[in-house]
């Protein structure tokens, strides 16, 4: 006849023996490095043609992509002669008008550069509409810095915006 204390040995026992063979399982299911495809993708056996070297290819990183930039015209040159209205329209308001008789100066402000444009009217007519006549673009440490890119990132924020 088994006495209590044999069953509860025994019941331990079988305990300890479960958890080892499950334990073993879930190592040996960790130890085979196997590439499961996820919904949609092929696995590498047929995913076509193998490459020269008898290696599969590559596949692409699952990985979205950043969305792709506006399209802009980034030409500092269009600026020049255009009207208040004409830069209102194409880069909004400026972050800072300074006014020096017989110029004033636009200056818009982007996260990595700051576009200063000089307008003028015509001397001999006060009553002409201010235009661009020059262009200036620095970077935050006031350093000269390309305009094109500027002007890019200016006319692309205000785009998004």
């Amino acid at each position: 006849m088994i006495t209590m204390m044999e069953r509860g040995t025994s019941a331990r026992r079988f305990a300890v023996i479960m958890a080892v063979i499950v334990a073993a399982g879930l190592l040996s299911a960790c130890a085979q490095s196997r590439n499961v495809p996820s919904a949609g993708e092929a696995s590498a056996e047929t995913s076509g043609p193998e490459a020269a070297d008898g290696k599969a290819p590559v596949q692409e990183s699952a990985v979205p992509k950043a969305p792709a930039l506006p399209d802009v015209d980034d030409n500092p040159e269009q600026l020049l002669t255009m009207t208040r209205d004409d830069l209102n329209g194409l880069l909004g308001q400026p972050d800072l008008v300074r006014r020096e008789n017989p110029a004033e100066i636009w200056q818009y402000r982007g996260k990595n550069c700051v576009l200063d444009l000089f307008l003028y009217n015509e001397e001999d007519n006060p009553d002409s509409p201010f235009k661009v006549v020059y262009s200036e673009a620095r970077d935050l440490n006031a350093q000269k810095t390309d305009q094109r890119s500027c002007l890019g990132a200016l006319l692309r924020a205000q785009l998004t915006s």
